[in-house]
């Protein structure tokens, strides 16, 4: 049976239109450039303003950067053009992220900082893991209701986490055991194989990058608690600018809130930097109250948790401040219907 880990914190959610880091886009126009592609007219025909590659950390939509893939792809003649971008992609392109990530104390920790703050590289991007049959999975999937990157931002992707956690997470190839992609089988699958130097599988409904967890509770030598501590705060407060309203900062804090056991109103509040009662007037502006986005928020969260993993029901009454199992079968009969077992059952049909 599969077990999500303590580390499998919550992520941050972003409301806003789907967007990705610019890094990656910047990366593909130096490989353009290279051969001697005009990047310009390809740019313009995706939509994407070239002010946007001007300097690192700024965000492009991920379906224009779709349409800059596929130019890339048709003027290079490469549809393993991700992997050659993920050759020449320097981690520190992720900012804070990175630094975060580097500083942890551990694998595991590494690991826990991607969790929350995946939605930096992509806000459709949702990541989690798991442990199963002797096997750790990190499992990188879409949001629900977004479209799902193209095959080569899929790939570049791939290889630019692989390659994050040889280099920096002290991960060694034997300690990867297989990785299957949410894309169509190329032609020449080979150079996949070499580029990612596991066993490959194409089709999956996501990411999965599959390795021993004996790595896990590995020291890494870059660690640094104070570093780790600040850019994390950071990165909270980069996610706190891409929710532009209040509900979805308000939802997003709640959430963190919720994972940590201390979802009440006046934790919310103090989170976000506001009184009870000045929280309370400015939900009701919206329409709402704390006990129903509350409830709405775990309504949420339940779904997705019951419909995509196999974690115990146990646990995930747990998690979202239910007092027992019974109390979350109720309120989950409440909003669907039918029970979180059944639930499960009809979505992996």
């Amino acid at each position: 049976m599969t077990s999500k880990q303590d580390l499998s914190r919550q992520p941050v959610i972003v409301d806003d239109e789907v967007t990705t880091l610019n890094g990656v886009a910047l990366v593909l126009a130096g490989t353009l450039q290279a051969r001697g592609i005009d990047v310009d007219p390809l740019l313009s025909e995706a939509g994407i303003d070239p002010q946007l590659l001007s300097r690192m950390g700024l965000r492009i939509p991920m379906q224009r950067m779709a349409v800059f893939w596929q130019a890339a792809v048709r003027e290079t003649g490469l549809a393993n053009i991700g992997l050659e971008v993920a050759k020449r992609f320097h981690i520190t392109h992720l900012h804070a992220f990175y630094f975060a990530m580097q500083a942890s104390n551990t694998v595991r920790e590494a690991f826990d900082t991607f969790l929350r703050f995946s939605a930096v590289i992509s806000t459709a991007m949702i990541a989690e893991f798991d442990t199963a049959n002797g096997r750790a999975e990190l499992v990188v999937r879409v949001r629900e209701n977004c479209f799902m990157p193209c095959p080569e931002a899929i790939d570049a992707t791939a290889a630019i986490t692989v390659r994050f956690m040889q280099e920096f997470m002290a991960m060694e190839a034997d300690d990867f055991l297989s990785i299957s992609l949410p894309r169509p089988a190329p032609e020449q699958p080979e150079h996949w194989q070499a580029a990612l130097g596991c066993p490959i599988t194409f089709g999956s409904k996501a990411l999965i990058v599959r390795f021993h967890p004996r790595v896990l509770d590995r020291a890494l030598p870059t660690a640094n608690p104070a570093i780790a501590k600040a850019n994390s705060e950071l990165l909270v407060q980069y996610l706190d600018g891409l929710n532009n309203d209040f509900l979805s900062r308000a939802t997003q804090r709640l959430s963190v809130l919720l994972n940590e056991g201390r979802a009440t109103q006046e934790a919310l509040a103090q989170a976000l930097d506001t009184s009870p009662r000045n929280l309370q007037r400015k939900m009701q502006s919206e329409g709402l109250n704390f006990r129903q986005l509350l409830d709405e928020l775990r309504q949420k969260q339940a779904l997705e948790e019951v419909r995509s993993t196999t974690r115990p029901l146990t646990d995930i009454a747990h998690t979202l401040g239910f007092s027992d199992s019974a109390s979350f079968s109720r309120a989950f009969k409440r909003w669907t219907g039918v029970a979180p077992k059944d639930y499960r059952n009809a979505a992996s049909v």
